[in-house]
């Protein structure tokens, strides 16, 4: 609701709201780290203790395994897939690797850094925020628009808008993105896939009057 509330003002209060939020988070970080100089505080000291229910031990690994080959990675499905018995070179000896069977990061913007190394990442970057860009715009233009077709298409438009958007943020906890056959990664294909033929269609058929006019 917060989003899509925020989807409906003007472009102006839009812009205005966008860099006020930045603006406070770059001055909350100022002061932080200001007041930890000041008292000789450790700024991470906070969050050192996290492990994100141990993923952080098997991004340490995965990143030791990123620096052999940053530019063009291991090769797409070439890295978890690969039996750590046939291949030594990926064995660990912490604890995921003896106790649990464990194929991706946790995390999958370091798996797809893995796997196809910095161009891939940024390539694969790239299309995700095309896509949230995409589906936020025409959300926006369907809640601000007064065409009767555009107001009935704004559950369609949530959905298309918003999907990217969520996996997103699902993947950076879950490895959504880094597989061939990766339920949500299918699952946003075959949805920005009709995402992208609708914002083309938009496109051709012209852009509906909004309250801005």
């Amino acid at each position: 609701p917060l989003i899509l509330l925020i989807l409906r003002i003007r472009g102006g209060v839009f812009l205005a709201l966008g860099a006020t939020i930045l603006l406070s988070l770059l001055m909350a970080l100022m002061l932080w780290l200001a007041y930890c100089n000041l008292n000789a505080m450790d700024p991470l000291g906070p969050v050192r203790g996290f492990t994100f229910t141990q993923r952080t031990d098997i991004w340490g690994f995965v990143f030791q395994e990123i620096f052999k080959h940053p530019i063009r990675g291991w090769g797409f499905g070439s890295f978890w897939d690969i039996d750590s018995q046939l291949q030594p070179s990926l064995r660990s000896g912490l604890w995921f690797a003896n106790k649990a069977l464990v194929n991706q990061a946790h995390n999958g913007y370091i798996d797809l850094f893995a796997t196809v190394g910095l161009v891939g990442l940024f390539g694969a970057l790239f299309v995700l925020f095309r896509w949230i860009g995409r589906g936020l715009s025409m959300l926006r233009e369907a809640l601000r628009s007064f065409d009767p077709y555009m107001k009935d298409r704004v559950p369609a438009y949530t959905a298309l808008g918003l999907f990217p958007a969520i996996i997103f943020a699902h993947n950076f906890m879950e490895s959504s993105l880094f597989m061939a056959n990766a339920t949500y990664g299918t699952v946003l294909l075959i949805i920005c896939l009709n995402l992208d033929a609708e914002f083309s269609r938009l496109r051709v058929d012209g852009e509906p009057a909004t309250a801005d006019e």
